[in-house]
Protein backbone atom coordinates (compact mmCIF):
# COMPACT_ATOMS: atom_id res chain seq x y z
CA UNK A 1 0.00 0.00 0.00
CA UNK A 2 2.80 2.75 0.98
CA UNK A 3 4.33 1.71 -2.59
CA UNK A 4 1.13 2.47 -4.39
CA UNK A 5 0.93 5.86 -2.48
CA UNK A 6 4.11 6.51 -3.03
CA UNK A 7 3.91 6.27 -6.82
CA UNK A 8 1.28 8.30 -6.53
CA UNK A 9 2.30 11.35 -4.68
CA UNK A 10 5.64 11.55 -6.37
CA UNK A 11 7.88 13.45 -7.14
CA UNK A 12 6.91 15.11 -3.61
CA UNK A 13 8.71 12.94 -0.82
CA UNK A 14 6.66 10.77 1.11
CA UNK A 15 7.73 10.06 4.84
CA UNK A 16 6.34 6.81 6.16
CA UNK A 17 5.93 5.53 9.15
CA UNK A 18 9.01 3.82 11.40
CA UNK A 19 11.77 4.93 7.86
CA UNK A 20 14.31 7.68 8.80
CA UNK A 21 12.64 10.75 6.97
CA UNK A 22 14.62 13.91 6.67
CA UNK A 23 11.86 16.37 5.77
CA UNK A 24 13.25 18.87 2.63
CA UNK A 25 13.45 22.70 3.09
CA UNK A 26 11.03 25.24 2.35
CA UNK A 27 9.34 22.24 0.38
CA UNK A 28 6.04 20.54 0.32
CA UNK A 29 6.46 16.19 1.55
CA UNK A 30 3.54 13.99 2.44
CA UNK A 31 3.60 12.26 5.59
CA UNK A 32 1.60 8.89 5.52
CA UNK A 33 -0.15 6.97 8.29
CA UNK A 34 -1.74 3.66 7.46
CA UNK A 35 -4.01 2.37 10.26
CA UNK A 36 -5.28 -0.99 9.63
CA UNK A 37 -9.48 -1.65 10.81
CA UNK A 38 -10.33 -4.64 10.12
CA UNK A 39 -9.75 -8.15 7.78
CA UNK A 40 -12.44 -9.31 6.56
CA UNK A 41 -12.71 -12.77 5.90
CA UNK A 42 -15.01 -13.96 2.50
CA UNK A 43 -15.31 -17.18 1.16
CA UNK A 44 -12.77 -17.37 -1.66
CA UNK A 45 -10.63 -19.54 -0.72
CA UNK A 46 -7.52 -19.36 1.06
CA UNK A 47 -5.32 -17.46 -1.17
CA UNK A 48 -7.84 -13.73 -0.96
CA UNK A 49 -7.93 -12.23 2.00
CA UNK A 50 -9.83 -8.34 2.06
CA UNK A 51 -7.73 -6.02 4.52
CA UNK A 52 -9.48 -2.48 5.48
CA UNK A 53 -7.21 0.37 6.27
CA UNK A 54 -8.04 4.29 7.69
CA UNK A 55 -4.90 5.99 5.40
CA UNK A 56 -3.94 9.35 6.34
CA UNK A 57 -1.92 11.66 4.40
CA UNK A 58 -0.76 15.01 5.71
CA UNK A 59 0.54 17.35 3.28
CA UNK A 60 3.04 19.84 4.83
CA UNK A 61 4.85 22.70 3.99
CA UNK A 62 6.95 25.59 5.12
CA UNK A 63 5.17 27.55 8.01
CA UNK A 64 5.92 30.78 6.59
CA UNK A 65 4.50 30.26 2.79
CA UNK A 66 0.93 30.04 3.55
CA UNK A 67 -1.47 27.39 3.65
CA UNK A 68 -2.60 27.73 -0.60
CA UNK A 69 -0.19 24.66 -1.51
CA UNK A 70 -1.01 22.19 1.25
CA UNK A 71 -4.45 22.52 0.34
CA UNK A 72 -4.25 22.63 -3.50
CA UNK A 73 -1.90 19.67 -2.64
CA UNK A 74 -4.41 17.99 -0.32
CA UNK A 75 -7.03 18.68 -2.88
CA UNK A 76 -5.43 17.25 -6.04
CA UNK A 77 -4.53 13.75 -3.80
CA UNK A 78 -8.23 14.32 -2.68
CA UNK A 79 -9.25 14.38 -6.20
CA UNK A 80 -7.00 11.66 -7.25
CA UNK A 81 -7.95 8.97 -4.66
CA UNK A 82 -12.09 9.62 -5.15
CA UNK A 83 -14.41 7.12 -5.27
CA UNK A 84 -14.11 4.70 -8.02
CA UNK A 85 -10.34 4.61 -7.39
CA UNK A 86 -8.50 1.35 -8.35
CA UNK A 87 -4.91 0.14 -8.46
CA UNK A 88 -3.04 -3.29 -8.89
CA UNK A 89 -0.09 -3.34 -7.53
CA UNK A 90 2.10 -6.89 -7.18
CA UNK A 91 -0.37 -8.89 -5.50
CA UNK A 92 -2.64 -6.56 -4.28
CA UNK A 93 -6.06 -5.00 -5.28
CA UNK A 94 -6.25 -1.37 -3.89
CA UNK A 95 -9.46 0.27 -3.92
CA UNK A 96 -11.20 3.40 -2.56
CA UNK A 97 -15.28 3.21 -1.97
CA UNK A 98 -14.98 6.40 -0.74
CA UNK A 99 -13.61 10.14 -1.23
CA UNK A 100 -11.23 10.93 1.39
CA UNK A 101 -11.90 13.84 3.40
CA UNK A 102 -9.71 17.17 4.10
CA UNK A 103 -9.32 18.51 7.31
CA UNK A 104 -8.22 21.74 8.90
CA UNK A 105 -4.93 23.01 8.39
CA UNK A 106 -2.51 21.86 11.48
CA UNK A 107 0.03 24.40 12.30
CA UNK A 108 3.11 22.29 13.55
CA UNK A 109 6.24 24.00 15.25
CA UNK A 110 8.10 24.86 12.15
CA UNK A 111 5.26 23.75 9.23
CA UNK A 112 1.59 23.56 8.54
CA UNK A 113 -0.18 20.02 7.51
CA UNK A 114 -3.48 19.61 5.55
CA UNK A 115 -4.42 16.41 6.37
CA UNK A 116 -6.22 14.19 3.77
CA UNK A 117 -8.45 11.19 5.61
CA UNK A 118 -10.16 8.15 4.29
CA UNK A 119 -10.57 3.92 4.31
CA UNK A 120 -9.08 2.05 1.48
CA UNK A 121 -9.65 -1.86 0.91
CA UNK A 122 -6.98 -4.07 -0.27
CA UNK A 123 -7.60 -7.13 -1.19
CA UNK A 124 -4.65 -9.57 -1.07
CA UNK A 125 -4.07 -12.75 -4.26
CA UNK A 126 -1.65 -15.24 -2.98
Amino acid sequence: LQKAIRDVVSPIPLAVESVEFDPPDNALYVRCQIIPTAVEDPVFGSKYRRELYQVQLFIVGPINQGVAATMQTAGNLRSTFARGYEIIKDNLRIRVFTTPNMGGNLILDNAVATPLVGPVTVEEYD
